[in-house]
């Protein structure tokens, strides 16, 4: 399952041009992008339940959290989802349900990454 989801982040994040204009290229990319958002969006109402029942706060969701956030230009429904996969997770307190300080978990830094961006 990790596989199959960092090959689709690979997709999702990298450009491929192969002999056309540059806004062209990214005209494309991007439409290519939208798709693979809108499918995951619509096969997953939230990156919570995205490996099952049990909510992760982990690198890989965090990394696919942040690619559809940068459509968030595009629709802003994308960073919206971004932002509901952060937001299950940080309590008002700053508190993150489920992250434990002492694993020193380097996985859970990752989606630290995505509250500043978001």
């Amino acid at each position: 399952m990790k596989a199959t989801l960092f090959i689709s982040l690979i997709f999702l994040i990298t450009a491929c041009n192969s002999g056309k204009t540059e806004k062209s290229a990214r005209s494309e990319n991007q439409s290519w992008a939208i798709k693979f958002a809108d499918a995951t969006m619509t096969r997953y109402d939230s990156l919570v339940t995205y490996l099952g029942n049990k909510p992760k706060y982990e690198y890989d969701l965090a990394f696919l959290a942040s690619a559809i956030d940068k459509l968030g230009s595009t629709d802003p429904k994308y960073s919206e989802y971004a932002k509901a996969y952060i937001d299950y997770f940080v309590q008002e307190d700053g508190k993150i349900n489920g992250h434990k300080l002492e694993d020193y978990n380097i996985d859970r830094v990752r989606p630290g990454l995505n509250m500043l961006d978001l």
